[in-house]
C-alpha cells in the first residue's frame, strides 16, 4: 500500500509540472520551448510504469489540458503525452538511447502532421494558402520592404517568390529536422532529471562513434543524378520536392557524418582544445557544413576512419 501511495504521488507531481509547461506552451512567450519539453515528465513516469498505467495518466492529462486550454490543450497534452510515452518504453524495453530518440522523433513527427491536417480540415486554416497571400501583399505592395542594394524591384519580386517556394517544397525536411531536435532535447532533459533523481537512463555514444550506413551513398548519389538530369522536368512537382528533401536530408546526414570523423581525428590527436572551437565555427561559419558533408562523403566511402584505426 506504501508502494501504490507513494506510485500515485509521483504521478500527481508530474502531471501537474506537466500541466503548468501547458500552461506555459499556451499562454506565454515560451510556448515553443514549454510544449517541446511537455513529454519528460512522461519519460521519467513510463520507465516505471505499465503501458496500462501511462495510458491512463496520458488520458487524464488530456482531459486536463481540455480543462486549463480548451480542446488544443486536450490535443497538445494527448500528443506530447504519447510521445513521452513512446520515449520511455523504448528506454525500459530497448535499453538503447538512440532506438528512443528515434522513435521520439517519430512521434513528434506524427503530432506535427496531424495538428497540421486538424489546422487544415478541421479548424479551416490553410498555412500554406496564408504565406501565399503574404507573399501577393508583397510583390502588390500592400506589405512594404526594404529593397536589398544591387537588386531592381522586379528581381526582388521573384526572388521573394522563388524563396517562399523553396520553402513550401523543403516543409517535410524542415518538419523531420524539428522532431529530431526536439527529440535530443527532450532526451537530454529526461536524462539530466533521471540523473539527478538517481535512476539514469541510456546515453547516446559520444559524437565521435557515430556512423551511418555505407547504403546512405546510393541514395544519396541517386537523388543527385536525378535532380541534374531531370531538373526542368521534376521542378514544381511532387516527386521533385521528395528527391530535393531526400537530398538536402542526406546532406545533413553527410555533415554528421564528417563532424563526427573529425571529432574522432582529434580525439585520436588529444587535440581538446580544437573540439569546441570546431562546433563554435560551425555557427559563425555555415559553409564548413558543406566541407564537412564532403568529409562525411569520403569517410563512408572509401573509409578513411578505418584507415585511421590501422595506423594508429
Amino acid at each position: 500500500m506504501p508502494n501504490r501511495t507513494r506510485q500515485l504521488a509521483e504521478n500527481a507531481l508530474m502531471l501537474g509540472i506537466s500541466a503548468v509547461l501547458l500552461l506555459l506552451g499556451t499562454y506565454t512567450i515560451v510556448s515553443g520551448f514549454a510544449l517541446s519539453v511537455v513529454p519528460v515528465p512522461f519519460i521519467l513516469l513510463a520507465v516505471r510504469r505499465s503501458v496500462r498505467d501511462m495510458l491512463l495518466i496520458v488520458g487524464a492529462f488530456a482531459f486536463l489540458g481540455l480543462i486549463l486550454a480548451g480542446i488544443g490543450g486536450a490535443l497538445s497534452g494527448l500528443m506530447m503525452g504519447l510521445t513521452g510515452l513512446s520515449m520511455g518504453i523504448l528506454y525500459k524495453k530497448r535499453r538503447s538511447a538512440l532506438a528512443a530518440v528515434i522513435g521520439g522523433a517519430g512521434a513528434f513527427l506524427a503530432s506535427i502532421v496531424l495538428s497540421l491536417a486538424i489546422s487544415t480540415f478541421v479548424m479551416g486554416i490553410d498555412f500554406a494558402g496564408e504565406l501565399r497571400q503574404v507573399t501577393q501583399q508583397i510583390i502588390s505592395g500592400k506589405l512594404p520592404i526594404p529593397l536589398p542594394p544591387g537588386l531592381t524591384e522586379e528581381q526582388w519580386k521573384k526572388e521573394i517568390e522563388q524563396q517562399i517556394a523553396l520553402l513550401l517544397s523543403l516543409l517535410p525536411f524542415l518538419f523531420v529536422m524539428a522532431s529530431f531536435l526536439m527529440s535530443i532535447l527532450n532526451h537530454w532533459l529526461a536524462r539530466v532529471v533521471s540523473n539527478r533523481l538517481g535512476r539514469p537512463l541510456p546515453a547516446l555514444k559520444p559524437l565521435r562513434e557515430w556512423s551511418f550506413p555505407r547504403s546512405l551513398l546510393y541514395y544519396y548519389f541517386l537523388s543527385l543524378l536525378l535532380l541534374l538530369i531531370f531538373r526542368s522536368t521534376l521542378e514544381g512537382t511532387f516527386w521533385g520536392s521528395a528527391i530535393l528533401n531526400l537530398k538536402i536530408m542526406l546532406d545533413v546526414v553527410f555533415a554528421i557524418q564528417g563532424l563526427s570523423f573529425c571529432l574522432y581525428f582529434i580525439f585520436l590527436k588529444n587535440w581538446k582544445r580544437v573540439a569546441p572551437v570546431l562546433i563554435v565555427s560551425l555557427f559563425i561559419f555555415p559553409f564548413l557544413m558543406n566541407i564537412l558533408s564532403l568529409i562525411g562523403i569520403f569517410d563512408l566511402g572509401v573509409g578513411l576512419r578505418k584507415r585511421l584505426e590501422q595506423r594508429k
